[in-house]
């Protein structure tokens, strides 16, 4: 899983296919745990982009969605963001994987 960083978000979705992204910050003991966990799971999905943001590097206002809780999950399908979960369970991040990858 790459970080973003200088990219804008809106033009890094529109120039991959399937995007899983991952808000969160290093600060965040539940984000590193999840960082490790979808680098792990990224390996099965070769259609699916997965990517890392740092929310202390990376502007709030490039996200797309209301972030109210770390980590954050994104799932974008031809550049449009499709769904979105806050919170640190690992059914939301499946059940984002699963319908990026039937998009």
């Amino acid at each position: 899983m790459n970080e973003l960083i200088d990219q804008d978000l809106n033009d890094f979705v529109k120039f991959h296919y399937k995007v899983f992204v991952m808000f969160g910050n290093s600060n965040c003991d539940s984000c590193t745990l999840f960082k490790s966990t979808i680098q792990r799971i990224s390996k099965k999905y070769k259609d699916i982009t997965f990517i890392y943001i740092d929310l202390t590097t990376f502007s709030f206002e490039n996200t797309y969605f209301p972030i109210n809780e770390i980590p954050a999950f994104g799932g974008y399908v031809d550049g449009i963001l499709i769904t979105n979960s806050t919170g640190g369970h690992i059914n939301n991040v499946e059940n984002i994987i699963k319908i990026i990858n039937n998009g």
